[in-house]
């Protein structure tokens, strides 16, 4: 039977964790690190190639670039899945282009100050601390709607 791309990967992550862990636990330090001691001439021309690498090879940035998309994708479905799930809590919206993270008591400045106004940084706060209460999955006219509004979405005055 034949492993499929992604099956690959999974299992060369696990045993690279694995490793890793090992090293840590046995010196005391991370196996890059231990590697980068022991042979730092080897470690510096590793490094070398592999910036050569980025700057010259276009295929390599644009790996790098669709890897930094699909996790960022996967950090904020996680997020939502965690916040009520995929979906508008006010009007049912299910397209993720339209879907944002809302502070349901209003204090989104207080984040915005602590984290910047990068909605990833927060997004690994909240993933890291647990998924704190606070917040809510909203459409971004619903979102803007509560805020030009007092709080209230406006979809949610008509069924008043």
């Amino acid at each position: 039977m034949a492993l499929t791309p992604e099956e690959i990967r999974a299992r060369a992550c696990v045993s690279t964790r694995k490793y890793n862990a090992r090293i840590q636990k046995e010196f005391g330090v991370s196996a890059c690190t231990r590697w980068r001691q022991a042979d730092p001439a080897r470690y510096r021309r590793h490094l070398e190639n592999t910036q050569r690498r980025w700057r010259t090879d276009p295929a390599v940035r644009a790996r790098h670039k669709d890897q930094k998309i699909r996790s960022k994708q996967k950090l904020r479905l996680e997020v939502y899945v965690a916040y009520g799930g995929a979906r508008c809590s006010c009007c049912g919206e299910t397209t993720l282009m339209f879907l944002t993270l809302d502070h349901a008591n209003n204090d989104g400045a207080q984040d915005r100050k602590i984290y910047g106004k990068a909605p990833d940084k927060l997004f690994r706060v909240l993933r890291d601390s647990g998924f704190p209460p606070g917040y809510q999955v909203l459409c971004y006219n619903c979102n803007c709607g509560r805020a030009r509004n007092g709080g209230t979405c406006p979809h949610q005055e008509k069924t008043k």
